[in-house]
């Protein structure tokens, strides 16, 4: 029997229903796969509420029932929201006549677990500050902290005799390139980003070693070892392209394909060893330097966590941790990663239900969207199968029941029809999707109500016989423009129905809306030759214009000096236009202006106009530091005059075109600003996020 009355909350669905019987069973654990619009939050919510009235039942008013109950999501926002909701729901079981305790306000607000997965983490390692030899007053560091850092340590292997050799042959194999547009991974950056993926996948640095000698070894080599013969070359040919290729050479260029078959072999072991032995040093330096300082990443937290849970704190810790919590709840759960998964199971009780603590893990593979943050929606989907499919896994906990969601309150019926036929079959397909092999997909059943009515929008599906994407575009823009002509024809039956009356539908009431710009003319030219007035109006690619991107990156470096992606892309605009060659030298140097202009010299042989116009630069980030809290619109037109910003614009191909955008811009952030002025932090949040849709 349910605790939780409902005045105004609508009853749930039989899908709804089922996920929170599976959870409140003894023992209960439930993964929950929940599409879009198919009320998550709401179960979770209605569960968690449920949760904490049987916590209560029989206890002292001032007994905590938040104390045993975790609950994480993977944003501050969502944590507030979660909070909120679990409020608001307890709120409408008392007006429908529950009684609670006046100081569950107080418990869910200040004295709960309900937290991002990074602030229960770091409230983890608070606890094992002392064990591990970690300032205790760690913090998480920002990106100039943290390339400092790990510039301090590459510098220190490199002026190692021991390692030195072993760094240069790595340097020459694999050059820094950042002086490109879109450079690859330079050798710093390859030992840092190795780095802290061994700690995201829990592993030793010298497994990482033991595991590229085996890649060089076995997954190139096919386990083929030197000495080489031709008989053994052609057998590696053929498995490594899958018995496409076969290897043939002349017999008198024999013995030279196969000595250069061993230098290969011995070069590419060598240059595994001796990344490895970087990376083994390197987390040596790491370890140790960060521990002192107490700066660390979001990845060394998780780390040093699962670390002392698996390898260092014995049974005790494990047990504590496993006792500590009664309710598990993962909001978001796609956005797990593996390091966070691995600790997440720590605190899962194995035994017979009565002795289980209860576990529910809720989300959709499909809405990852924290992959930048390491995020592997593949461990969901991977659970979720498991289940499905009834099949024993390490990563499935016990006793754990699927209870997908598939009831829709957003999607009008004939959309849900439509991704139902879509979907079921995609997601199927091995080869797509950032998530590899098959992606779970439930069919849904739309709940929303709607009245018969013929204004009510339509989902029109376009078969298009064209082959090439001249022949789509000219097809679908002939097609469009007959729908529009017949839709505004006197006696089309189709009518606008506004406040107080009903008219016929006129040209200004249709939009098409487009992914792209580049197609646009020709739609436009259909129209207009139909007789179809049309204005085109691009306002979201506005941000993506390249002019306006530049502003974005000017008002990003003002706030982030040490975004290097920002940075370079001022560097090489026509506004700042530095020679090659100092970008270069600027590359070796992280981009870091300050430490650059003060290595400066004259032996380098570099434009003195390059230095001061980055000089003229650093100035001009300082005079505008203290204006970045003032109306936004006004910053932007003190960037634009900087250096004849739009003078250099008009110069431009389609040059008035882009001042325009310019001005259009300043008009926007402006319409923004009207009632009152934006945080900075919010601006540039805002500006990147149109700029990348």
């Amino acid at each position: 029997m349910m605790l939780l009355k409902r005045n105004k909350t609508p009853e749930l669905e039989s899908d709804q229903k089922y996920v929170m019987n599976c959870y409140l069973r003894p023992g209960g654990r439930v993964c929950v796969d929940a599409g879009a619009g198919t009320g998550k939050t709401t179960v979770l919510i209605e569960t968690l509420a449920e949760t904490v009235l049987r916590e209560l039942q029989g206890k002292p008013s001032n007994f905590n029932p938040m104390e045993r109950i975790l609950v994480v999501s993977f944003g501050v926002e969502a944590s507030r929201q979660l909070k909120s909701r679990l409020k608001e729901r307890l709120r409408d079981h008392e007006s429908a006549g529950g009684i609670l305790p006046t100081n569950i306000w107080r418990f869910i607000e200040t004295e709960s677990h309900i937290q991002t997965i990074d602030a229960f983490l770091q409230a983890l390692l608070r606890e094992i500050v002392t064990e591990i030899g970690l300032n205790p007053s760690f913090e998480i560091s920002t990106g100039l902290e943290q390339d400092n850092l790990v510039d301090e340590i590459i510098n220190k292997i490199r002026n190692d005799p021991s390692l030195a050799p072993k760094w240069f042959r790595l340097e020459r194999a694999f050059p820094n390139l950042d002086y490109l547009e879109y450079p690859p991974e330079n050798l710093r950056d390859m030992i840092w980003n190795t780095h802290q993926k061994a700690r995201e996948f829990c592993l030793d640095v010298k497994e990482v070693k033991n595991q590229l000698v085996f890649a060089v070894k076995n997954l190139i080599h096919k386990g083929f070892e030197p000495p080489f013969t031709i008989d053994a070359l052609q057998k590696l040919v053929q498995q490594l392209s899958n018995n496409t290729y076969v290897l043939t050479c002349p017999d008198h260029q024999k013995a030279a394909m196969i000595e250069h078959a061993e230098d290969v072999y011995n070069y590419s072991l060598q240059l595994a060893n001796d990344f490895g032995d970087l990376l083994i040093a390197f987390d040596e330096q790491y370890d140790a330097i960060s521990k002192k300082t107490g700066k660390l990443t979001y990845i060394d937290v998780a780390y040093l966590v699962w670390q002392y849970t698996f390898k260092k704190g014995g049974n005790d810790w494990k047990t504590r941790l496993q006792n500590r919590f009664d309710h598990i709840f993962v909001d978001e759960f796609q956005d797990t990663n593996f390091v966070q998964y691995e600790i997440i199971k720590s605190l899962i009780r194995s035994g017979p239900p009565e002795k289980r603590n209860h576990v529910m893990f809720i989300g959709d593979v499909k809405q990852s969207i924290y992959q930048w943050r390491s995020a592997e929606p593949q461990i969901f989907r991977d659970l979720i199968l498991s289940l499905k499919q009834k099949t024993a896994a390490d990563s499935v906990p016990e006793g754990m029941t699927y209870a997908p969601l598939f009831s829709n309150f957003r999607s009008h019926p004939k959309l849900i029809d439509f991704f139902n036929g879509v979907f079921s079959q995609l997601f199927k397909d091995r080869a797509r999707g950032a998530v590899s092999g098959e992606v779970p997909y439930e069919e849904l059943i739309a709940k929303v109500e709607l009245a018969s009515d013929d204004n009510k929008p339509r989902v029109h599906v376009l078969i298009n016989p064209g082959r090439t994407v001249r022949e789509w575009v000219d097809y679908e823009a002939q097609k469009l423009a007959a729908v529009i002509r017949g839709i505004l024809q006197p006696n089309s039956g189709i009518l606008v129905h506004e406040e107080n009356r009903t008219r016929q539908p006129s040209a200004g009431d249709i939009v098409l809306l487009f992914r792209r710009k580049e197609n646009i003319p020709r739609y436009v030219d259909e129209l207009r030759s139909s007789g179809i007035n049309c204005a085109i109006q691009t306002d979201v690619s506005l941000f993506g214009e390249p002019e306006v991107s530049l502003i974005i990156d000017f008002l990003d470096w003002l706030a982030n000096p040490d975004s290097r992606e920002s940075i370079t892309r001022i560097l090489r605009s026509p506004i700042i236009a530095l020679s090659d060659k100092t970008l270069r030298y600027l590359a070796s140097k992280r981009f870091f202006l300050v430490k650059a202009l003060n290595d400066w010299k004259p032996e380098l042989n570099l434009p003195e106009g390059d230095k001061r116009r980055l000089i003229e630069l650093l100035k001009f980030r300082e005079d505008l530091r203290w204006d970045r809290e003032g109306p936004k619109a006004a910053l932007i037109e003190r960037i634009i005059a900087h250096g004849y910003f739009d003078s250099v614009v008009l110069t431009s191909e389609d040059g008035l075109q882009a001042q325009a955008n310019l001005w259009m811009l300043i008009e926007v952030v402006s319409s923004w600003e009207e009632e009152e002025l934006l945080s900075y932090r919010d601006f540039i949040k805002t500006l990147k996020a149109l700029r990348d849709r």
